[in-house]
């Protein structure tokens, strides 16, 4: 009877417990509105049990990867005004620049979101054949050797980002 409770319970903790490595979910791509200009791929990671890092992506739509977070620096008293009093500009209080980054971290057991403005993959060398609503492979490579194949839809750069 004992053994059988044990059995019982640690079945219960497995139902229940973070995978051991980090998951991907909601994949979509944003295509540039210029052809050949860069993609950008956006997407869901969670943290399994133990603290990783996305350390590159692969797609045999794209020559290369590069990852990215959006910063915006607030405005200055250079002069040059406020970019909100640009046209098109509203909203915006500075400007926004493109910091590259070596890895994203993916702590244990958390949730980490890949969106416009902020961290994102830049698909260079887009295939030229890809349009929206198509799929676009990718393989997210991970620090502990892990590897994740997702299929992300293609979107029209004007696109809503869509809602999962």
């Amino acid at each position: 009877m004992r053994m059988l409770m044990i059995t019982m319970l640690l079945g219960l903790a497995a139902c229940s417990s973070t995978p051991a490595d980090p998951t991907v979910e909601h994949a979509w791509v944003k295509l540039s509105a210029v052809q050949g200009q860069p993609a950008a791929a956006y997407f869901t990671l969670r943290g399994g049990a133990k603290d990783d890092a996305l350390v590159n992506v692969t797609s045999p739509e794209a020559g290369s990867a590069m990852f990215h977070e959006t910063e915006t620096k607030p405005a200055n008293n250079s002069g040059m005004g406020n970019m909100a009093d640009m046209p098109g500009m509203s909203g915006m209080s500075g400007m926004s620049m493109m910091k590259p980054l070596m890895k994203i971290l993916v702590p244990a057991k958390s949730k980490v979101t890949l969106a416009p403005g902020g961290i994102h993959v830049m698909l260079m060398d887009p295939a030229p054949n890809v349009k929206a609503g198509d799929y676009m492979h990718l393989t997210l490579h991970f620090h502990n050797g892990v590897t994740r194949d997702i299929d992300a839809k293609a979107l029209e750069a004007n696109s809503a980002p869509p809602q999962f």
